[in-house]
């Protein structure tokens, strides 16, 4: 998520944009999220389903920066170690933050109690770190995704596969009553897990690559996404009563069209460097602390929950409270990593 190519005229500064785009994205769509669970309304589900290219992006990104510049092993490797090293840091932080959080919620457990609860969300790692070991797996299948854009045909058919298997099935399924038996029957293998983001890690190298004469038109698949995420998710919402949320997931129609549009915007109108070069320089600080601002931003979240004002505070005028709580908790926690990062630790761990 934070690789960072050094300033110069070279520098693709659509990558630092996006990177702060989807950063921000990632912030305003689990601030959403927490409203959109209890109230069931049409606002907060909007910025709930127009925020799903976040993390797709950031793999996207990774892709075109590892497979059109191939890293010698042993710096790939070495790429491997951090990520592993940052997902066991913070998972020990969020796991004394869980433990404490329970705690003051007024569950009552003993001091192994607690020990076994602080193990198992360090090895399980809190909600959001998932992304770390999935970023780490497809580093280590780099070589041979090297291999497959190298050959035009070969790479076509893994990205056709990725969005039938991958993409549509899993979406249509979302649509046919008994979802359980169709998965357990029909699907064996499930092709949603953390490997199927290769999909998007060689689709963002290709459309980069290669595809960027169609970006103006790809980029209306934004707002197709968008529609259909939300349109969809809305009726289902209406119908059932209940929050419905099974097209949010990465692997669905509506999050790729968005990525995909998102991404094609940042080749429109986002490659250009920055007149002035202390923006630039700003800019790429920003892009930098992009990782440390998907990493904190939910400490603050539940930091407003436990002291009871971030969810009552969102639920007035949501259309504006949202956006507003989601710039708060960006900034602070932006603030808080570029402070970090000034640190040696930081660095190494943000």
């Amino acid at each position: 998520m934070s690789e960072v190519i050094s300033p110069g005229a070279g520098r693709n500064y659509a990558f630092d944009y996006l990177r702060i785009i989807a950063s921000f994205a990632i912030v305003l769509l689990h601030s959403s999220a927490e409203v959109f669970v209890i109230r069931h309304d049409a606002v907060s589900l909007f910025y709930d389903s127009a925020c799903r290219f976040g993390v797709p992006i950031f793999v996207m990104i990774s892709g075109y920066l590892h497979l059109s510049r191939p890293l010698a092993p042993g710096k790939l490797y070495r790429h491997i170690f951090r990520l592993i090293m940052v997902y066991f840091s913070w998972s020990l932080f969020y796991g004394a933050v869980t433990v404490y959080s329970r705690h003051a919620a007024g569950e009552m457990f003993s001091v192994q109690g607690a020990a076994v609860l602080l193990f198992k969300e360090f090895v399980c790692g809190y909600y959001h770190l998932w992304f770390l070991p999935m970023l780490a797996g497809i580093y280590f299948l780099v070589p041979v995704l090297e291999k497959i854009v190298c050959d035009r045909r070969a790479a076509i058919t893994a990205v056709a596969l990725f969005i039938i298997c991958s993409i549509i099935l899993p979406t249509l399924i979302e649509f046919i009553p008994d979802q359980r038996f169709i998965r357990k029957k029909l699907l064996s293998f499930e092709w949603t897990n953390y490997w199927a983001y290769a999909g998007y890690f060689v689709i963002g190298y290709l459309l980069w690559q290669n595809g960027r004469k169609y970006n103006k038109m790809l980029a209306w698949l934004l707002g197709v996404g968008v529609i259909f995420t939300f349109a969809v998710s809305w009726i289902y919402t209406k119908r059932s009563g209940l929050a419905f949320d099974g097209l949010f997931s990465p692997f669905r129609l509506g999050s790729l069209c968005m990525a995909v549009g998102v991404y094609a915007l940042g080749g429109l109108f986002m490659t250009r460097a920055p007149r002035s070069s202390a923006v630039g320089a700003w800019l790429i600080e920003l892009s930098a602390a992009s990782l440390g601002v998907y990493i904190l931003h939910p400490f603050f979240i539940l930091l407003s929950k436990i002291c009871g004002w971030g969810i009552p505070f969102m639920e007035y005028f949501p259309l504006v409270t949202i956006p507003f709580f989601a710039i708060i908790v960006y900034a602070v926690s932006l603030g808080i990593v570029l402070l970090l990062r000034l640190t040696k630790l930081g660095k190494l761990i943000l």
